[in-house]
């Protein structure tokens, strides 16, 4: 009898102290929406049931993750995590997201990505060993985001190196090209890197051998710029010469002399012209305003022309005495 009251009270003692310590666990009333159905519950990991429930967890940090699929690849979830004492009544209310991509069709779909990565790396390394200087910095970059390739900061400063020397070497093929088709800037430039031996072998006779062909170019366009000046200065002229209605003494004049290929040599080739044209600009009052402006504008000039006795300087001669004797 003493042996069984002894094994009552030891029972007793031990359900007694289950049920202190099951009240002094935390407990957890977990709801979700009433239309939301299916919805998994997992607390740390270990999925618990579905909601609503109500369970006990162990005090410290928990965490609580309410997951409900939608299709096979997307679901909508909840995450809270947070920090739970001893005899802690907690009541939590799921908030489901909008559709997402599950875990594993994330992995999957980042796989697919890495694996197109590394294609499109791989096809771009052949490239930059071929040669092509944009690939060389894409590689580059590459190498040192880990993109497409491991991370390799070595391989990345090679590569951008690489395409430096590739970059210099095509902007100095430029400039020989430039060079040796007469632009005297490219010829400078190329005589200063044979100076300092930027890019190419120091050099001083090439140096100065690209400088004179430089000087002579400049010397050769600035001619070249003052005889085009010089052209359509002529041409202007000569416009207004042909749209004025000349009277007739230099009417038959210039007709008689229309073979010539300059029309200021035609005009200077007989020794009558000169007063023919004197004639006509002081027979021409409705003109002579203009005739005195081409007269005025051809003056400067009359030695380009023809010499000094050519018809321009003698008009302009006998202009300036009939305009003195006028006085």
């Amino acid at each position: 009898m003493h042996y069984f009251l002894k094994n009552i009270v030891f029972l007793a003692t031990l359900v007694l102290s289950a049920a202190t310590a099951y009240a002094e666990k935390p407990l957890l009333r977990i709801s979700c929406d009433e239309n939301d159905t299916n919805v998994k519950i997992m607390i740390n990991g270990v999925y618990k049931g579905d909601c609503p429930i109500d369970i006990s967890v162990d005090p410290g940090n928990v965490m609580l993750h309410a997951q409900q699929p939608v299709s096979a690849e997307m679901e909508r979830v909840f995450i809270q995590k947070f920090f739970i004492s001893d005899g802690v009544y907690r009541r939590i209310d799921v908030v489901l997201s909008a559709p997402q991509l599950t875990v594993a069709a994330y992995k999957a779909r980042q796989a697919e990505a890495d694996k197109k990565e590394q294609k499109a790396a791989q096809q771009e390394l052949q490239a930059a060993q071929n040669g092509d200087m944009q690939a060389m910095l894409r590689i580059s970059k590459r190498y040192q985001d880990g993109k497409g390739l491991s991370k390799d900061p070595a391989q990345a400063e090679l590569w951008q190196k690489k395409y430096q020397e590739a970059h210099e070497a095509t902007e100095l093929k430029s400039l020989m090209q430039r060079a040796e088709a007469g632009n005297s800037a490219a010829m400078f430039d190329l005589a200063k890197r044979y100076e300092n031996g930027n890019g190419v072998p120091q050099d001083t006779e090439k140096s100065q051998a690209w400088q004179q062909k430089a000087q002579a170019a400049e010397t050769q366009k600035r001619l070249k710029e003052k005889q085009e000046a010089e052209a359509r200065r002529r041409a202007k002229v000569e416009e207004r010469l042909k749209s004025y209605s000349m009277t007739p003494n230099m009417d038959k004049l210039t007709k008689s002399q229309s073979g010539k290929s300059d029309p200021f040599d035609a005009l200077s080739s007989t020794v009558a012209s000169p007063m023919a044209l004197v004639s006509d600009m002081l027979s021409s009052p409705s003109h002579s305003a203009e005739r005195s402006k081409i007269a005025d504008e051809l003056t400067p000039h009359a030695a380009a022309w023809a010499e000094p006795d050519s018809l321009m300087a003698k008009v302009h001669t006998k202009r300036q005495l009939i305009t003195a004797e006028t006085k």
